[in-house]
């Protein structure tokens, strides 16, 4: 080559290189700093030969500007960015470690070296960025001149070989923590299973196994050895997995159980190098199991038992060999809790049995514990304060701890169930538990022997006394002068005693096996029959009815009974005779009743035909009177005998009006009422009636609900009310109108013969003398009266009572002698606001005329007088008036064409068709005419108001005719 480093066929640096070496020599260097490759330098030249050569990825960074060229190896480094990165400046070509590479060159060009290992670096690759580490190494390279001219640079990618170390760390701590984490005692085992080194001692057994110690020989129980071994070589033989359950001595020296599991690890060859295990501590669970069976044992046990010691031997050992204890027993305590006797005891292998009785003063704490249903649990005696004074005791009967569970019956201590052990021991709940639950079963089983041996002392007892009753029931049973039978649920006689001869005349044979129905008279079959259809499975209620008696007639018995299974046990008494004295008894007192009514009726009719006599002389005098003047010409003084004719008129409508109260078949023009607004209208009107020297007060409730009633008779109930409690006040005193809301429950209701609901009450109550129950109890009666013959009739109350009831509502009366009276009457709830009170009445000059020509008003009443009355007040008024006597003569006015604006009728009239039916046969024939009714109370039942279509109205004779002529222009003006 010569000395410019051309050849006879060209340039030819740099020789070979491989894939770089060609890229080199055809790269345009010209546009480089390094200048044409010509031109080179040959330090320059001789490094790029050298690093082209190397396997080891080799980056040349050329002058100030670190131009890049780099080998084969650092090509498949640069990823997507060969071959771009050839030529550039390094700055430029990894932009994104800009600043790390300033400081590789300028440390370089100084003459200073760099060395990284697992450097990380985010490159971009791929589009984008990743981490990446990297072992780096930085030497400068010198020109001919002895100075730095670049720096050499040999990367090595660790990326791999660091995130398998990070994924190896990671994996052990994960490892580690769950082995910190686990309650399992992890180890790892010679592959000949005879040298142990664990691998962390936080495990369950970590005061258990040591590390390097002989695991079979120290810690497996010598007798479970052969087969556990047998276990370990059979899984070292076919490098299987080990897993078993087996015993295993502890640190304590106690023996536990584990499920130890072990898996094979091999080298490269296969060759087991050593085995990785672990062990689960499952001993409670096998306690746990061994308790399951021990108590399944127990009860298995003593079911066969019959005997109460050899059941607390048997509890007793089934304690202690499953909690492998020292000593378990059974003993009783005395009464003054002082002394503790050993019944029977079960002693382990080595333990002395003891009898001797324990002094229970020593430990009183003990004592309380147990009385108060404690199990009372010692772990150390030397360390428990509560059995101090015991301790030499204990400790010579090999109870260095103890666990006592009593029995406690009625406050007391009846026995005790003990379990001793002769080392320390730390007591688990699962185990006092299991003793409490033997001590349970046992004292039960015990009772229940106990039980049994008492029931056969007593039955051998009780046969005697059995066999003694016996015959003493069967004397009772043939002596008897009562009825004793046993019937089935068929009512067959299945046994009777022989008073069925004495009682009925029949034999027992010619009972037994017969129905009773076959002796029973058929009226009382229904009821008989009822009786046993409810009374099957118990005591029968008593009842009666009657027999046949074999020579005629019939008795009657009075049973008590009871059901047992099929049968029936009854027993009968003849009270025939106090049937028939009771029966005599109620016709006299019927008698009596009756006699006392009539006298009633002749007291009730001698006071109306007094009051009836005195109004009848005032009108028959008052028309006499008017006779005479009109005779005399003193037509002056007619207009007062008039009034005094009319008082006396409207005297006799009161009385018929108390009487028809009475007896509920008033006639009633019900208004939705405030009785608030009712009392204040009516409250001078009664300081008036009552006068002077009785105060008036009332205590009205703000939002009264209103009633549905007749506010006339309403406001008489009221006055009658206030007249009454004047007159039980002697001298001056107190009256007060009361008013309230009163939601009533169905228990309330039906005490007040009500329905349950919403109602308003009214009360009076006076200070006056006040009532004896007895006058009470009778103040309603309409026959009944305190006032002397003369004063009245006896019909205020009553009166006041039937309007309460037909208004829906009650009244009663709360009273006591010397403190008063108090009266109240209920009224159901409305929901419709009350109407304006009616307009004050108008004399017969004010009456209105009829409006318009030819309105006509047909008037039927079989009563001449009346339609003549009733007629002529509607000529004077301008109607045309209609006249019928009974509802054949009104239907052709009906059926006719004339006009008929409105039709007054009475309502009963006669031959067949009354008013209300004359009503419907009018609305068919004239749908919508308005219809007046005008009744003498009597008919009310017939009318039935409170059903009434719109457009019918009524009144109630006798009425003025004033107020009919009022109601007429009311009703054809509406």
């Amino acid at each position: 080559m010569a000395a410019d480093g051309m050849t006879g066929s060209g340039f030819s640096f740099p020789a070979g290189g491989g894939q770089m070496g060609a890229l080199i020599r055809g790269f345009d260097w010209v546009a480089t700093s390094l200048g044409p490759i010509e031109q080179w330098p040959q330090s320059l030249k001789s490094v790029t030969s050298m690093l082209l050569l190397s396997p080891v990825p080799i980056v040349l960074l050329w002058g100030e500007d670190g131009v890049m060229i780099y080998n084969d190896a650092y090509s498949v480094f640069a990823g997507d960015r060969h071959p771009q990165l050839l030529g550039s400046k390094v700055r430029e070509g990894w932009a994104e470690v800009a600043e790390f590479n300033d400081n590789v060159m300028r440390v370089g060009l100084s003459g200073g070296t760099l060395a990284y290992r697992n450097q990380e670096l985010t490159l971009i690759r791929n589009g984008r960025p990743e981490p990446v580490w990297m072992n780096l190494d930085y030497s400068p390279v010198v020109d001919e001149s002895g100075k730095p001219a670049g720096v050499i640079a040999i990367v090595v990618e660790t990326t791999q070989n660091v995130i398998a170390e990070r994924r190896l760390r990671e994996s052990e701590n994960r490892f580690r923590a769950l082995t910190l984490a686990t309650s399992d005692a992890v180890y790892r085992l010679s592959a000949d299973w005879v040298e142990m080194r664990q691998l962390d001692g936080r495990g369950f057994l970590a005061n258990l196994y040591r590390p390097s110690s002989r695991w079979i020989e120290e810690y497996l129980p010598v007798e479970d050895r052969p087969a556990i071994g047998a276990a370990i070589a059979r899984s070292i033989r076919t490098r299987r997995p080990f897993q078993m359950e087996h015993r295993i001595r502890k640190a304590d020296g106690s023996i536990g159980w584990v499920l130890s599991r072990a898996v094979p690890v091999a080298d490269g060859s296969g060759e087991i190098v050593e085995w990785f295990g672990a062990a689960t501590d499952v001993t409670e669970r096998h306690r746990a199991e061994a308790r399951r069976e021990a108590l399944i044992r127990l009860t298995r046990e003593i079911q066969s038992l019959w005997d109460a010691e050899e059941i607390a031997l048997s509890a007793a050992r089934i304690i202690g060999e499953t909690l492998e204890a020292s000593r378990a027993g059974y003993g009783t305590v005395d009464e003054a809790l002082e002394s503790f006797t050993i019944v029977k005891a079960w002693n382990a292998e080595g333990i002395t049995d003891v009898r001797e009785n324990l002094n229970l003063k020593l430990l009183p704490g003990i004592v309380q514990d147990v009385l108060n249903d404690r199990i009372a649990v010692v772990n150390d005696v030397l360390e428990d304060p509560r059995v101090q004074p015991a301790v030499e005791h204990l400790l010579s009967r090999s109870a260095r701890a103890l666990v006592n569970v009593g029995i406690v019956e009625k406050g007391r201590i009846v026995a005790v169930f003990f379990v001793n052990s002769n080392s320390v021991r730390q007591w688990s709940g699962e185990d006092t538990e299991f003793i409490r639950e033997v001590a349970s079963r046992a004292h039960t089983a015990i009772e229940r022997v106990r039980a049994e041996h008492a029931l056969q002392k007593l039955a051998s007892s009780l046969e005697a006394d059995v066999e003694q009753r016996t015959r003493e029931r069967d004397r009772i049973w043939h002596n008897t002068q009562d009825l004793n039978v046993v019937v089935d649920k068929n009512g067959i006689f299945h046994a009777v005693n022989p008073a069925v001869t004495k009682l009925l005349g029949w034999t027992e044979a010619e009972v037994l096996g017969r129905h009773l129905f076959d002796f029973i008279i058929p009226e009382d079959h229904e009821a008989t029959l009822s009786t046993f259809a409810i009374n099957l499975t118990g005591e029968f209620p008593p009842f009666e009815n009657r027999y046949r008696h074999k020579e005629g007639g019939h008795r009657w018995i009075s049973w008590v009974a009871g059901a047992d299974g099929d049968l029936i046990y009854g027993s009968g008494r003849d009270v025939t005779r106090e049937k028939e004295a009771a029966a005599a008894l109620a016709a006299s007192e019927e008698a009596l009743r009756q006699a006392q009514k009539m006298e009633a009726v002749g007291q009730l009719t001698g006071g109306l035909a007094h009051d009836f006599n005195n109004i009848l002389a005032g009108i028959s005098g008052s028309l006499e009177l008017i006779l005479l003047r009109l005779t005399q010409g003193r037509i002056s003084d007619a207009e007062r005998y008039v009034g005094a004719a009319q008082g006396a008129t409207k005297r006799a409508a009161a009385l018929t009006h108390r009487l028809l109260a009475f007896s509920r078949r008033q006639t009633l023009d019900p208004r939705p009422t405030d009785p608030n607004a009712l009392v204040a209208g009516m409250e001078e009107l009664i300081r008036r009636s009552v006068g002077p020297e009785i105060s008036v007060e009332t205590e009205l409730q703000p939002d009264l609900w209103h009633t549905l009633v007749d506010p006339g008779q309403l406001e008489n109930a009221l006055l009658n009310l206030s007249i009454n409690a004047r007159d039980a006040i002697v001298g001056s005193g107190r009256l007060i109108i009361r008013t309230r809301n009163q939601q009533l429950s169905a228990q309330a209701a039906a005490e007040r013969n009500l329905k349950p609901g919403d109602y308003v009450v009214l009360s009076v109550s006076d200070n006056g003398t006040g009532m004896t129950p007895d006058v009470a109890s009778r103040a309603f009666d309409p026959f009944f009266t305190t006032k002397p013959i003369g004063q009245g009739t006896g019909l205020g109350l009553s009166m006041i009572y039937g309007f309460a009831r037909q208004s829906g509502g009650h009244a009663l009366i709360v009273t006591e002698p010397g403190r008063g009276t108090e009266v109240f009457i209920y009224l159901p709830r409305h929901g419709i606001d009350a109407v304006a009170a009616d307009a004050p009445q108008t004399t017969m000059e004010k009456v209105p005329l009829a409006q318009g020509a030819g309105e006509t008003v047909l008037v039927v009443d079989d009563e001449p007088l009346v339609r003549i009355l009733i007629t002529e007040v509607l000529e004077e008024l301008g109607y045309k008036a209609l006249e019928a006597g009974e509802a054949s003569e009104a239907l052709p006015h009906l059926e006719s064409g004339e006009r008929i604006d409105l039709m007054v009728t009475d309502v009963g009239l006669p031959n067949g068709i009354n008013g209300r039916q004359l009503a419907d046969a009018a609305r068919t024939l004239r749908p919508g005419l308005k219809i007046l009714f005008i009744t003498g109370y009597a008919e009310n039942a017939v009318l039935n108001q409170n059903n009434l279509e719109p457009g019918m109205y009524v009144m109630t004779k006798p009425f003025a005719m004033d107020a009919l002529a009022n109601r007429i222009r009311q009703l054809i003006r509406e």
